[in-house]
């Protein structure tokens, strides 16, 4: 078969990439016998095909007219992908869809989805969505919501975008250039310190809250998430490390782990067995509202769940635990890297106010 008659699969195009050459012009490829071929990805797979000339303007001109071609001829894939709201339910499916996403993390996806749709004309055909109509969106989507929340949309609509790419809808990304919404420092040096804690606890016991304070101190002292406490079992509190599974879902990065279980976690572990005991230890609500209610009753500033993970980490650190430990303690899986953003300036303090004991 001729060099200009040739139409072939994206195998092929891999076992034979010494036959052609590389041109300053997307989608283009020149074969060493000088005809110009388009190569693209249309509908999902990759293609090339001849253009019928070893003139690199005419090859321009023919490859725009045989990528529409092309991508007009392939519905399925498309069909996806030809309006806004088309894209978005393709994605939405292809996410609940996916086996590693915990129920956790899809039944956050739904909460995404109608966010997005609410902020996108749907109707709009995904081949015009350009460039301007994606930065005015996230000029006035960015400025309404949390920088977390308004970078997984803006991840969900790239997503969204690649796969119209792919579909051959479109050429291009339009969101390429929109730039994440910076995430605010975590202010951990804020945090309240051992007696404020001890006063907020307290607080929680006295207006009948002792099994949202249980659930505070034990989140304090062992710096597991809200989600693992839940599952946590009296079967897997041992002697000196409690296991942390996080039941049938696993925990966040799916590994089993340890932590050490220290004099304070210890003490409160024993004043919450009884003869017998097994199954789950904690059972209750989530300790949200009863956790704001005591910090507006003390004076301090509302506390997150998630704060008292910090909270942890904090302690650990300026009681001399390095931070690689500590990392571990939590469950991340990049050797302490994420910890030492958060964290490294209070090691930096500590050892400097060790230092400053030395004469």
């Amino acid at each position: 078969m001729t060099a200009e008659g040739w139409y072939c699969s994206s195998e092929r195009m891999k076992s034979d990439s010494s036959t052609w050459i590389s041109v300053s012009a997307e989608n283009l490829v020149r074969h060493r016998s000088g005809t110009y071929f388009l190569q693209a990805k249309v509908n999902g797979a990759k293609v090339r095909k001849s253009l019928g000339t070893d003139n690199f303007r005419q090859a321009k001109t023919n490859r725009d007219v045989e990528l529409e071609k092309l991508r007009r001829e392939a519905p399925a894939a498309a069909a996806g992908y030809s309006t806004l709201g088309f894209a978005l339910e393709t994605i939405e499916a292809q996410v609940i869809a996916e086996p590693d996403h915990k129920k956790s993390t899809k039944t956050f996806y739904r909460q995404i989805f109608p966010l997005i749709r609410k902020s996108l004309p749907l109707e709009r055909r995904t081949a015009d969505w350009t460039k301007d109509d994606a930065k005015a969106w996230w000029a006035v989507f960015s400025k309404e919501r949390s920088a977390s929340q308004c970078n997984i949309c803006l991840h969900t609509v790239r997503r969204a975008m690649k796969g119209a790419v792919e579909a051959g809808v479109r050429r291009d990304d339009p969101t390429a250039d929109l730039k994440r919404k910076r995430m605010p420092k975590r202010a951990v040096e804020d945090l309240p310190g051992l007696e404020v804690l001890e006063s907020l606890l307290q607080s929680m016991r006295e207006k009948r809250g002792r099994s949202a304070a249980n659930m505070v101190e034990f989140l304090a002292w062992s710096g597991v998430r809200i989600g693992e406490l839940r599952e946590i079992t009296w079967e897997q509190v041992g002697e000196k490390w409690l296991t942390v599974a996080g039941g049938e879902e696993g925990t966040k990065n799916h590994e089993i782990r340890r932590v050490p279980i220290n004099s304070r976690l210890a003490d409160m572990i024993e004043r919450l067995r009884y003869d017998g005991a097994e199954g789950k230890i904690f059972n209750g609500a989530t300790p949200r509202k009863a956790l704001n209610l005591a910090c507006d009753r003390i004076g301090i500033p509302r506390l997150r769940i998630h704060d008292l993970r910090h909270w942890f980490a904090t302690h650990c650190i300026e009681r001399g635990v390095d931070i690689p430990t500590v990392s571990k303690w939590l469950g991340h899986k990049d050797g302490g890297a994420l910890a030492m953003r958060v964290y490294g300036h209070l090691r930096d303090e500590h050892s400097l106010s060790a230092a400053s004991k030395l004469g």
